[in-house]
């Protein structure tokens, strides 16, 4: 979703100066020099710079609408599954300083009987809504996982749980959490 807004208004502003500087009909100054709005069309320095700004502006926007057909194909075709989570990280994007965690999910697929390991966001550091080691319902396809809730150990069917007991190869007593921001400890790496 992030990028779609960021996207959105991206291109919003880029639109405004594009407007602004192609299609107001007066002159304009250029390295302190006045020309006229023709010979500003002419130029090719303000195309190219401008271009780098749609390019921007157009490639979030892309990634922001093909997430969410992913998601949208997923929760219409995706076959329930249960998972576990077995690591969070920051997935790279920050909202007001607060970083995106992704979760590294283990799912067991029925209609192909193996296990996959599948990335999917579940939201800011501040939120703290999974764990390492919880259990998952979704819906999975194509490699992708929509999580929809969280399972007590109980409620896993039996047959999987043999399959997830040993995924998780570090604890919440191996990590610490400073700030909203979850570290692993050092003697706990492997």
């Amino acid at each position: 979703m992030f990028e779609i807004i960021f996207g959105l208004f991206w291109t919003a502003c880029t639109a405004v100066v594009t407007f602004a500087s192609y299609f107001s009909g007066t002159t304009i100054s250029v390295n302190g020099q006045i020309v006229s709005q023709e010979e500003f069309n002419e130029m090719l320095f303000p195309k190219i710079f401008l271009g780098i700004f749609w390019a921007v502006g157009l490639f979030m926007l892309y990634l922001g609408i093909s997430k969410i057909i992913k998601n949208y194909r997923t929760s219409e075709y995706g076959e329930i599954c249960y998972g576990r989570i077995i690591d969070i990280s920051e997935s790279g994007t920050y909202v007001n300083d607060v970083p995106e965690l992704k979760a590294l999910v283990t799912v067991y697929v029925e209609s192909t009987g193996t296990l996959e390991n599948v990335e999917e966001v579940i939201g800011l550091a501040t939120e703290k809504k999974y764990k390492i080691g919880d259990y998952i319902e979704g819906k999975y396809y194509n490699g992708d996982i929509n999580i929809e809730s969280y399972l007590d150990e109980s409620i896993v069917p039996s047959h999987l749980q043999p399959l997830f007991a040993n995924l998780v190869t570090k604890s919440v007593e191996d990590t610490i959490v400073i700030d909203g921001i979850e570290y692993v400890k050092k003697d706990s790496i492997k």
